[in-house]
C-alpha cells in the first residue's frame, strides 16, 4: 500500500465502523460481499441520476445527446 492510499483506507474504515455501529445489518450486507466496486459504481450512477432530476429537461437532453462539453461546464462552475 502506498502512502497516498493510507489516508483513504483509514477514512473508509472510519465510515465502515460508523455503519457497523449505527446499522449493523447494513454493515453485514456489505461485509458479505466479495467486491463492492461494481455496487459502489452503481450507487454513484444512481446518485448522479437523482441530481440530474433537478436540472431542466432541455439541459438533460443536451448532456444525453452530447451537445455540450459537460466536463468543461462542470469544471468551470467548480472553479467559480
Amino acid at each position: 500500500m502506498t502512502l497516498e492510499e493510507q489516508p483513504n483506507l483509514e477514512r473508509l474504515k472510519h465510515g465502515l465502523r460508523d455503519l457497523k455501529r449505527l446499522r449493523p445489518i447494513a454493515f453485514g450486507d456489505i461485509a458479505a460481499l466479495e467486491d463492492l466496486r461494481e455496487l459502489a459504481y452503481s450507487e454513484l450512477q444512481r446518485r448522479a441520476g437523482n441530481a440530474l432530476r433537478l436540472l431542466h429537461s432541455d439541459l438533460v437532453e443536451m448532456i444525453a445527446f452530447d451537445n455540450v462539453d459537460v466536463r468543461k461546464a462542470v469544471c468551470d462552475v467548480v472553479a467559480e
